[in-house]
């Protein structure tokens, strides 16, 4: 099947998949924020890829709780739902408050476990900082760091750290970053 069939790998219609996708991106809107770009990008690849359709999120009508929970009756769409809301929300560190309370409250209309959410929320909050740390005690970024300070580069390291955690925010520093 390619990306633009509207008869999906899970049977679906775009009907139905722009309902998911609509519910999604209304539990992720927030009085305090809408969908970052990396949001909105992860979501459209889960679009291509989890639905195998070329329906843009963007594109598609904002559905509060209730309404997605009328238009979306089957509990594993609703679970796939979630999946995707709670991913869109681990890639935000910290997790805005207004947000996790977002998706529970979407989670709990659509009748699916909110355990299932807050677990998700502790494993982000805990084990995420424990891969960070394996990632850069064994990345090559590391090793390219550490041989750059053996090598005169301490400076520059630095400089590039401190405007990497906006302590001395350097535009072009930031750019290069982005």
């Amino acid at each position: 099947m390619s990306p633009t069939t509207s008869h999906l790998w899970l049977g679906l219609s775009g009907t139905t998949v722009r309902s998911i996708l609509g519910g999604v991106v209304g539990a992720v809107t927030t009085s305090a924020a809408d969908p970052t770009p990396l949001q909105w990008d992860l979501l459209d690849a889960m679009a291509r890829h989890v639905f195998l359709t070329s329906i843009e999120p963007r594109d598609v009508s904002i559905l509060d709780a209730t309404s997605m929970a009328t238009a979306v009756a089957d509990p594993g769409l609703r679970l796939l739902a979630v999946h995707i809301m709670v991913t869109l929300e681990l890639v935000l560190h910290p997790v805005p408050s207004v947000l996790a309370a977002s998706i529970a409250r979407t989670a709990h209309t659509l009748g699916v476990a909110e355990p299932m959410v807050a677990a998700a929320r502790r494993f982000a909050h805990h084990e995420l900082a424990l891969m960070y740390l394996d990632l850069q005690r064994s990345s090559e970024f590391s090793e390219t760091t550490w041989s750059g300070i053996r090598h005169g580069r301490f400076l520059r390291l630095l400089r590039n750290k401190l405007a990497y955690e906006n302590i001395a925010p350097d535009v072009a520093i930031a750019r290069r970053w982005r």
